[in-house]
């Protein structure tokens, strides 16, 4: 019996141990991550300023096509009219 306790009580401090690690090893990789700094990229800012210029433009182009798209079918509208206004004066001509 005194075998089985001993086998009982090394398997307990290998488990011991093993969350010992793991949680040294998740210590280290935490103290790790807090001490890594990004270097500074010129090139990343440069993108970043280029992506905000491209937001605004498609912004304005935005705008610009919403109001074109108005435009038009005020003046699909206009020529509609205009086309059944001379239909209609034809006709009564012919009348």
């Amino acid at each position: 019996m005194s075998l089985f306790k001993e086998r009982q009580a090394g398997a307990k401090k290998v488990v011991e141990l093993q969350n010992k690690v793991l949680s040294l090893q998740m210590e280290l990789e935490n103290a790790l991550k807090k001490t890594k700094k990004k270097p500074k990229c010129n090139k990343c800012d440069d993108l970043n300023k280029q992506l905000l210029v491209s937001k605004e433009d498609l912004d304005a182009f935005g705008l610009e096509i919403k109001e074109l798209k108005q435009e038009l079918k005020k003046s699909r509208t206009e020529a509609t009219r205009a086309l059944n206004k001379l239909s209609a004066l034809e006709h009564e001509e012919n009348v």
